[in-house]
């Protein structure tokens, strides 16, 4: 609801979503990231989506509470879209 034109998702994409897939551990391991950095990334959700990602492909057990936080993170992004498309509404 916030992207006007397709220039505007090009932006999005540019300045959220690559960074993110860049820092999110999808393309070198984080764990030689500073410390301040490893708690920042941290925060992506896609860090966790490809460590539980690399876990299941690699036969390793799979972090239920990865799975636990990426379902709350979904519901609360979830949640900010609905009020950011009532909000777009009204």
């Amino acid at each position: 609801m916030l992207v006007r034109s397709h220039g505007d998702q090009a932006l999005l994409s540019n300045f959220v979503i690559t960074p993110m897939a860049f820092l999110g551990g999808t393309f070198f391991p984080v764990d030689r990231l500073p410390e301040w950095a490893r708690l920042a990334v941290d925060l992506i959700p896609l860090t966790h989506a490809s460590r539980t990602i690399r876990q299941a492909f690699l036969g390793q057990t799979v972090d239920v509470w990865r799975l636990v936080l990426l379902a709350i993170m979904g519901l609360l992004a979830f949640l900010i879209a609905v009020s950011l498309t009532r909000k777009a509404v009204d």
